[in-house]
């Protein structure tokens, strides 16, 4: 039998602390996103007659093929 480490529970590394209640800034060195850019879907506003609303409907609720 090997002597391994002895694993500390996760519960007992943990220091309790919640990191996001104080802004530190970015961290040190290079930042993992490289555009300016926030994360954030872009959302327009389409116009859909009741015909096209009606068959988009019907596509999600015709069951998918298995396969």
């Amino acid at each position: 039998m090997t002597q391994g480490k002895k694993k500390t529970p996760a519960a007992d590394r943990r220091s309790g602390g919640d990191r996001r209640r104080v802004d530190k800034g970015s961290p040190n060195g290079r930042e993992r996103r490289v555009g300016m850019e926030p994360r954030k879907p872009e959302i327009s506003e389409v116009e859909i007659s009741p015909s096209e609303w009606a068959a988009l409907e019907e596509d999600l609720l015709r069951p998918k093929p298995k396969g």
